[in-house]
């Protein structure tokens, strides 16, 4: 039988990696806007946007209790990793 605590801390993670994917990958276009000569305020504004979005969910799912934001933050960190090798392979 699958523990009540299992099942919603394994979505939680999943909303991890889905928002920890979208902020890495984010970041890179970040990287690229910063070192491209084009208007700095496209950068600055997406870095604005990239970390208040993940503030705030970070916030909301806090609400939920410890163990969603936990394995949320375990989904970033898987997130994090995949996106950094990845980058490596193309690099």
């Amino acid at each position: 039988m699958v523990s009540r605590v299992a099942i919603p801390f394994v979505e939680y993670a999943l909303l991890g990696g889905i928002v920890g994917t979208i902020s890495f990958l984010l970041l890179w276009v970040n990287v690229r806007l910063y070192a491209s000569p084009a208007s700095a305020w496209w950068a600055i504004t997406l870095h604005a946007a990239r970390v208040g979005t993940l503030a705030v969910a970070l916030v909301a799912i806090a609400r939920a209790g410890a163990i969603p934001l936990l394995a949320t933050l375990a989904g970033i960190l898987i997130a994090r990793s995949i996106v950094v090798r990845w980058q490596r392979a193309i690099a």
